[in-house]
């Protein structure tokens, strides 16, 4: 009974000797900062415009078109980060980066217009973007120029989860005026990639001091839910009478009427490019 009471205070004292160590020790930090994402590896599409030109008199048609290619990407946008740091020497330590990404708009636009009736054209409209929760740890390699000024590296992977929203506005005249609109959702699952960057601190105080990455990652995300929000023609909602959730599966082999439940998965690019500016804060 001795023994296990000798056993727990010692395990207790050494708990507490850790936690002490750990919130006074010189190579722990904390950061705060963001910066802004330029998307890389990008997936494509297009802007189109067509003009159908028939002629009565020859009884002959032509169409005419303008493309310009669109590249989508969704790890694009404004960025926040917080990261708590150990280094266990003055060259090497270790850090985990919690990120949230209001990334920027995806847009691309499909139109066909009949010189026979110009003012009726068919319109597709897209616009999609994303938000995301980036989970990054890292191993870090670190080197003093000056007393103040310090390089280092840092290499680590990405695990994120979020939404990715679309709008769709589609404009038809196949017998009448149909205006349809679309709004959705991907959320479910994780995504993963790998992330690499560059940096320096420099101490404005013996704690405080100003930061500065260039960070590249190429993240790819695969969500596991497809969800319509709202859809509606001519104004109406008939979000009621439509699939509403359906599961993104590697494969399936399924029968049904109306709609199916379940899709074949697609893998959105967020890989990125990125500038971060913060402060540092070393214990």
């Amino acid at each position: 009974m001795k023994l296990r009471k000798l056993l727990r205070s010692t395990c207790l004292a050494g708990f507490v000797s850790l936690l002490s160590l750990s919130a006074y020790a010189q190579g722990a930090y904390v950061k705060l900062g963001g910066g802004y994402n330029f998307g890389i590896g990008s997936a494509s599409t297009a802007n189109v415009t067509r003009t159908h030109t028939f002629d009565p008199q020859t009884n002959t048609s032509k169409i005419s078109e303008r493309v310009q290619r669109v590249k989508l990407n969704y790890g694009k946008g404004l960025i926040g980060n917080a990261a708590f740091g150990y280094m266990f020497n003055s060259h090497f330590g270790a850090e985990v980066e919690v990120s949230y990404l209001a990334g920027g708009e995806n847009n691309s636009r499909y139109q066909l217009t009949f010189n026979t009736d110009p003012d009726k054209p068919y319109i597709r409209k897209y616009n999609s973007y994303a938000n995301m929760l980036l989970l990054q740890p890292a191993l870090i390699a670190s080197n003093k120029v000056t007393e103040k000024v310090e390089l280092y590296g840092k290499f680590g992977v990405v695990v994120a989860t979020g939404q990715i929203f679309t709008n769709a506005y589609i404009l038809d005249y196949d017998q009448d005026r149909q205006e349809r609109t679309i709004e959705a959702q991907y959320d479910g699952g994780l995504g993963f990639g790998l992330m690499a960057g560059l940096g320096f601190s420099y101490k404005l105080t013996e704690k405080c001091g100003i930061f500065s990455e260039i960070k590249m990652s190429n993240l790819s995300y695969s969500p596991k839910w497809y969800r319509l929000k709202k859809e509606t023609i001519n104004g109406e909602d008939i979000t009621a009478f439509r699939q509403k959730d359906t599961e993104l599966v590697n494969s399936y082999s399924t029968s049904y009427s109306g709609e199916p439940s379940v899709n074949i998965k697609e893998a959105f690019p967020f890989g990125s490019v990125g500038l971060n500016l913060g402060l540092k804060y070393t214990f």
